[in-house]
């Protein structure tokens, strides 16, 4: 990657410039992506950047802000994939044993004896 500032040879994976410390890269402030300082548009999301400041700094035009976790359903596809079918079994019948088991009047819908008869 050349530099904007100094046109020095900089490698790829840099985010400044080995020479003159100029920024190479900046992330995009709606879906991360690596974007070189004088794009237009995100190569990631595709949303436009405000104008040649902005896209130096990654900041994009109405971006949504970028979520601090995944969505649940992407959580959920990750676990199904981790989980075999044994465990899924396991867990499916400790289920049963905690809806299974007597609760006593006015507790909430799980209490401690719900957890005691998890691991008895």
């Amino acid at each position: 990657m050349i530099c904007p500032g100094c046109s020095a040879a900089n490698r790829e994976e840099r985010r400044f410039c080995k020479s003159c410390g100029a920024r190479l890269k900046a992330g995009c402030s709606r879906c991360g992506f690596e974007n070189e300082v004088d794009s237009a548009y995100c190569g990631g999301c595709g949303v436009k950047f405000a104008g040649p400041a902005n896209a130096a700094a990654g900041q994009a035009v109405n971006a949504a802000p970028r979520p601090q976790s995944q969505p649940p359903e992407t959580v959920r596809a990750s676990a199904e994939n981790r989980i075999s079918e044994q465990d899924m079994a396991e867990l499916l019948e400790s289920r049963k044993k905690v809806s299974a088991a007597p609760r006593k009047e006015g507790a909430g819908p799980f209490g401690q004896d719900d957890i005691d008869a998890l691991f008895s």
